[in-house]
């Protein structure tokens, strides 16, 4: 009986020493995704919301923290990014504890009363410097499936995530 009691705290004490080892911390990053491009009146394609839910999943696949604004649509891209309401969202990010601020920039073309998707760009900042530390351009595609659009979100998602110093 003594001896199990000897095994049984042997194995809490490696256990307890195996969990402390390990970092109890992930980074966060924060999103916000902006389309632009789009005037009043003209109703919202689910392309945006594909974007987030693919760029946010392939970060909280990788391990990351995740939390998001509302997207934001806008009639025109702002001139430089973090300013005006950017920025009012970046410092919400950043009091909240985020580590980074991904912004991913949605393009549309408006084809009579429908807006279509013609660039996406995502930015990624680092919070404490308020550095700009990865841009890319990611295709839109032609498709039109739900699909294929958040499989390529999920890729860039994924390219974005692994340039991430943890």
């Amino acid at each position: 009986m003594e001896e199990c009691m000897n095994y049984k705290l042997i194995g809490c004490v490696v256990m307890l020493l195996a969990i402390l080892g390990f970092p109890a911390s992930a980074a966060t990053v924060s999103f916000l995704v902006v389309e632009t491009g789009i005037e009043r009146g003209i109703p919202a394609t689910n392309f945006g919301t594909t974007w987030e839910d693919g760029l946010m999943t392939s970060f909280f696949d990788a391990g990351y923290i995740v939390t998001n604004n509302p997207i934001l649509r806008v009639e025109e891209r702002p001139e430089r990014n973090l300013t005006g309401i950017l920025r009012f969202e970046f410092y919400d990010a950043l009091e909240g504890g985020a580590d980074y601020f991904v912004m991913c920039f949605i393009d549309h073309e408006l084809q009579g009363r429908r807006a279509v998707p013609v660039s996406v760009t995502v930015q990624k900042y680092r919070t404490s410097t308020q550095e700009l530390i990865f841009e890319q351009n990611f295709p839109v595609g032609n498709a039109q499936a739900q699909s294929v659009i958040l499989r390529n979100a999920q890729d860039a998602g994924r390219i974005i995530a692994a340039q991430i110093n943890r």
